[in-house]
């Protein structure tokens, strides 16, 4: 594709998948068609907060609405930053301080651990600020606010930042990094032809979106039509919730980390349910335990393995192997 930005792939996505279902976190569920109107809307009310080419920090759990803001502040000509509202302080003030935003969404509580960290800057509700149909129908509508996007939406490069990121910290202080519309389009091109994933799948997805895992599931369905089911962090404690939870969303697609999928095994979720219609796992971010694939491989002897590697600075992965 010529224009290899994210905004281009969700109006691509908007005319080619409008009737698909994009995102479902349990509670609120958008088709692609949906999820691009409401990412413009999300642009236009950014647009008058934050200045071009600045993160926006998403200090928040991730929801439908939330990946909606994240494609919103590409909209916006800026770029995102999520950061995990559960983690310390101290972890939330270096990332704030590190990306200085003009804007942080948030929610009623994690808006007190922004100014506690230091934040001044505007801080935007996220809950309060989901718009009805009506009002974004409204909104995008307006001339002016088409004028205010167009001109924003103009300035959206492929080498600009789409979202930035921190490592984990361990080898030291957690180190940012920007990564590129570029680098996911080019990456997810390959990776989506690679595995096989199209319209019909459903990215079941385990990772939050401050860990760079979620990106594959994210940007595999925008680039192919396919859904992308949210699972609440809490089913992660209770294996007989998750495993409903994916047997009744019919995931398909699960890219998950190591601990997620030994956690179900150590729990001993699969002797209660298993996931069949799930295609491929995939798995990556430490080392699998031989034990623990072969509980896995033995319930699903059908299901392909892939262990990835890759480290973040060159957009999630470079090697793969089929078990």
């Amino acid at each position: 594709m010529t224009d290899k930005t994210i905004p281009s792939l969700l109006e691509t996505a908007a005319k080619s998948y409008a009737s698909n279902l994009a995102v479902d976190d349990g509670q609120t569920a958008y088709t692609w068609g949906q999820v691009a109107k409401r990412s413009r809307y999300y642009g236009i009310k950014f647009a008058g907060l934050t200045s071009s080419k600045k993160p926006v920090a998403i200090l928040t759990l991730k929801t439908s609405d939330i990946l909606c803001m994240m494609f919103g502040c590409l909209y916006a000509d800026c770029f995102y930053i999520c950061i995990d509202p559960l983690q310390p302080i101290s972890r939330i003030k270096s990332i704030l301080d590190t990306m200085q935003p003009e804007l942080v969404i948030a929610d009623s509580e994690s808006q007190n651990q922004a100014r506690e960290a230091g934040f001044e800057g505007h801080i935007l509700i996220a809950a309060e600020s989901v718009p009805t149909d009506q009002v974004v129908e409204a909104t995008i509508n307006d001339p002016e606010n088409e004028a205010t996007l167009r001109q924003r939406r103009a300035s959206v490069s492929p080498d600009d930042t789409l979202y930035g990121i921190f490592t984990s910290g361990s080898t030291g202080t957690p180190k940012g990094m920007k990564i590129s519309h570029r680098s996911v389009v080019d990456f997810i091109s390959h990776f989506t032809e690679i595995f096989g994933i199209t319209e019909n799948d459903r990215m079941a997805n385990q990772a939050p979106f401050d860990f760079d895992v979620s990106v594959k599931d994210i940007y595999s369905a925008l680039m192919t039509g396919a859904s992308v089911v949210l699972i609440p962090r809490q089913f992660f404690s209770s294996p007989k919730l998750l495993l409903d939870y994916l047997e009744e969303k019919k995931t398909t697609v699960m890219v998950w980390a190591v601990s997620a999928l030994t956690t179900v095994t150590a729990l001993k979720g699969l002797e209660y349910k298993v996931p069949t219609t799930a295609r491929i796992i995939m798995f990556s971010g430490e080392v699998m335990p031989i034990k623990q694939l072969k509980m896995w491989m033995e319930k699903l002897p059908d299901t392909t393995f892939v262990n990835l590697y890759g480290p973040s600075e060159i957009t999630c992965n470079c090697t793969y192997h089929v078990v």
